[in-house]
């Protein structure tokens, strides 16, 4: 298995025209600048999501004060599927916050890995 990696990794340095001992660092970088960006975009979502979830439901609360029989299906509506949306992004958050984790600690196990599950192979 380990020299199905190697012959992976060779073969892939060669097209690509990097030394072997230049791929790992390289990909660590791709792969953790890629993460960085996934997070970023994944906290941004779920502000925004909660920042409309608090404006709908102090909406709903206020105008439901005011009129004991006010009843707005769509504030609720619109605040599930923003929290909906703020649990799935929660989730891509999550694993790529894995991701990351691993391409910092360990780049070479990292590598292994990727290329383990790019040919079909669990790592």
């Amino acid at each position: 298995m380990s020299e199905d990696v190697n012959n992976i990794i060779n073969n892939l340095c060669d097209k690509l025209g990097y030394a072997a001992s230049e791929i790992t660092p390289e990909m660590a970088k791709y792969m953790i600048a890629k993460n960085v960006f996934s997070i970023i975009v994944c906290v941004a979502i779920i502000a925004v999501c909660a920042v409309i979830i608090a404006k709908l439901l102090k909406r709903y609360f206020k105008e439901a004060e005011e009129n004991p029989y006010y009843d707005s299906p769509f504030e609720i509506l619109f605040s599930f599927v923003c929290g909906v949306a703020i649990f799935a992004v929660f989730l891509i958050l999550v694993f790529d916050g894995t991701d990351l984790v691993g391409w910092i600690a360990s780049p070479k196990a990292s590598m292994v890995e990727y290329v383990l599950n790019a040919i079909g192979q669990k790592g």
